[in-house]
């Protein structure tokens, strides 16, 4: 990336500003429009205050970890001044596993930490000469509903018989965006979600790209299991799509069995800031 991406630099060193060395550490800057979603029900797109993303340095091949001071969707980072931003942005900076090849999904998160966002997996090219990034989803989206849980169940865990739904994951094209896509594996997802007793508990995770079955399970503190949902004809999981598993209810502490249809969320989809 030139060094027009150098937007400020740090401390009154006005000598620095004109002739700064490879090893000087100055500001680097980068503006994202505001293509996270909240996915919720609106589609709303927004950039909280502390968001982080991860750009690929080229001079030091490793991702440096950029901050939303603001929320405004202006992201900005220390770095040297020879640094070269190139390839790829990642968002969150968790996913990012040390080359622009391929990403880690995470095997656990809370249900909070979804609502604000963990769940959200995004990249963006960064191009020579400009320090606009604008964010793609890398795979599809998945909300599981279970009404009037007990509060005994403290975690629900998604896998699938034909794919692994977390751990490392290759990057590969899809038309203009990168995409994350199912292969074989035994990789799952755990969400603890503490909750009041008859609580309804409902969470989005990020899913990879692909057809396949997904079982959830949701256990109390002792890993007894007090719910069972599984598809059982396979769904497609589109990239920048979201997806709702039939509502499931829990009786007391017995195993119900369900077969959950996954439908694709409506006009979210068609929304360029999803594709």
């Amino acid at each position: 990336m030139k060094r027009v991406l150098v937007l400020s630099l740090l401390a009154l060193a006005s000598c620095a500003r004109l002739s700064p060395s490879s090893d000087s550490l100055v500001e680097w800057t980068f503006d994202a429009p505001a293509t996270k979603a909240s996915l919720g029900d609106g589609g709303a797109f927004s950039w909280d205050k502390g968001d982080k993303i991860a750009v690929w340095d080229a001079s030091g091949g490793t991702f440096v970890p950029f901050e939303s001071k603001t929320g405004s969707g202006r992201f900005s980072a220390t770095a040297p001044a020879g640094s070269r931003f190139s390839q790829l942005a990642l968002f969150p900076v968790t996913i990012a596993a040390g080359s622009t090849a391929s990403v880690t999904v995470p095997s656990s998160y809370s249900a909070a930490s979804l609502e604000g966002g963990a769940g959200i997996l995004m990249h963006a090219a960064v191009e020579d000469g400009s320090n606009v990034l604008h964010f793609k989803h890398l795979g599809a989206y998945l909300t599981v509903n279970v009404k009037d849980a007990p509060s005994s169940v403290e975690q629900v865990i998604l896998s699938s018989p034909e794919a692994a739904l977390s751990g490392n994951f290759a990057l590969a094209a899809s038309g203009s965006a990168m995409q994350i896509s199912a292969s074989s594996g035994t990789g799952v997802i755990t969400v603890s979600c503490p909750h009041t007793d008859g609580q309804d508990v409902s969470f989005t995770i990020p899913v990879p790209v692909g057809r396949y079955n997904i079982n959830v399970t949701a256990k109390d503190g002792s890993g007894e299991e007090k719910l069972s949902v599984h598809t059982s004809a396979g769904v497609s999981f589109d990239r920048a799509h979201k997806y709702t598993l039939e509502t499931a209810t829990v009786e007391g502490a017995a195993l119900v069995l369900l077969s959950g249809v996954c439908e694709p969320y409506g006009t979210a989809s068609d929304d360029d800031n999803w594709k």
